[in-house]
């Protein structure tokens, strides 16, 4: 074989290869970074429904004399609160529909007892 056509090999393997790296990495990493957000989010939601049940917990204590959207009220304040120190943030809506999930898991239990 001539001295010309191994370096010409060698450079074409080299190309294909780098290629076929490239290809799997862009398939790879935003499937490995959807897995990691999802098991990111997946625990968020769970320390975000543990606060909501805590909260829910606090203004039934608390606050058990007021009628329902007083103590939701002070739920969603002690919520808010917490998860501002913890620096997680959501929306109104999706704390008071985790505040609403404690409440009616806590009544189901209550209705079982």
């Amino acid at each position: 074989m001539a001295s010309w056509i191994q370096p010409l090999i060698d450079n074409v393997v080299y190309e294909l290869v780098s290629l076929f790296v490239a290809a799997i990495l862009g398939v790879a990493v935003p499937w490995l970074r959807q897995l990691v957000n999802s098991h990111l989010s997946q625990s968020a939601q769970s320390l975000i429904n543990e606060i909501a049940d805590e909260a829910y917990a606090f203004a039934e204590q608390v606050y058990g004399d007021l009628n329902g959207s007083e103590k939701l009220s002070h739920a969603m304040n002690y919520a808010i609160g917490k998860l501002n120190r913890l620096g997680l943030s959501i929306t109104p809506e999706e704390l008071r529909a985790a505040i609403e999930r404690a409440w009616l898991a806590h009544n189901r239990t209550s209705e079982v007892s």
